[in-house]
């Protein structure tokens, strides 16, 4: 245990000695078997917090961030926490006024973590394989500069796919094994065109995904479910 311990602090050492020898705007602590942020980093790098514009910390053993963190990280512009134990973030993230991309896939959420909402500049959140079954659709459609959302391989209710589409203008990833909207057949050349035709000035419904693209861009039967679900959503609310 004692030599485990060793190893890790020996790593991070050379890892924050390499950054601020460099001048580097990233930390990389990626895979170091932390089970917590060193204290000792803060004082360490207590001159140079404000030129640190990406920190990596994935695949770790974390379960928690403090608060102190996020308060002294505060210029942070992308943050990558995946693959750790965390299942939940303080609600100090809302210093983290800069981040335009946060990565939380293969973490133990089972809440989105609605402190992330608050911030104007995020553009990516990551949040594949968690156990997240709800999302606050409202406050995650008013986010003002929101780009993409990735939610594969959550179990997500029903309501979250049906409430979202109406309000969403991004990109979401949900896995293709997530609820089902219709019975599904592959369409008849021209449906495609049609669907967004109809679907054109109402929502981006294109950009709605259950699992990804096909390739090359392609229309699969997943996406054209999404589409055929908002018309009739559309229809619904007429």
């Amino acid at each position: 245990m004692l030599r485990k311990m060793g190893e890790v602090v020996a790593r991070v050492a050379r890892k924050v000695n390499k950054m601020v020898e460099s001048d580097s705007d990233t930390l990389d602590l990626a895979e170091c078997m932390m089970v917590s942020f060193p204290i000792s980093i803060y004082k360490v790098l207590r001159n140079v917090t404000d030129q640190i514009h990406l920190i990596t910390l994935a695949n770790n053993e974390l379960k928690s961030l403090t608060s102190k963190f996020m308060t002294t990280f505060c210029q942070l512009q992308e943050l990558c926490l995946e693959g750790n134990f965390l299942h939940r973030l303080p609600n100090e993230v809302s210093a983290l006024q800069h981040l335009k991309a946060i990565h939380l896939s293969r973490n133990q959420f089972h809440d989105f973590p609605e402190p992330l909402t608050t911030l104007p500049a995020l553009e990516t959140i990551s949040l594949e394989e968690n156990e997240i079954v709800d999302v606050p659709v409202e406050k995650v459609a008013a986010m003002p500069a929101l780009h993409s959302i990735n939610l594969c391989f959550n179990p997500l209710n029903t309501e979250v796919l049906v409430i979202a589409l109406p309000l969403i203008t991004f990109d979401v990833l949900m896995s293709p094994e997530g609820p089902p909207t219709l019975d599904w057949q592959e369409p008849e050349p021209g449906v495609v065109g049609k669907l967004r035709r109809e679907c054109e000035g109402c929502s981006r419904a294109d950009n709605v995904y259950i699992g990804a693209p096909g390739p090359s861009g392609q229309e699969t039967g997943e996406q054209i479910k999404v589409a055929l679900s908002f018309l009739m959503i559309k229809k619904l609310l007429e």
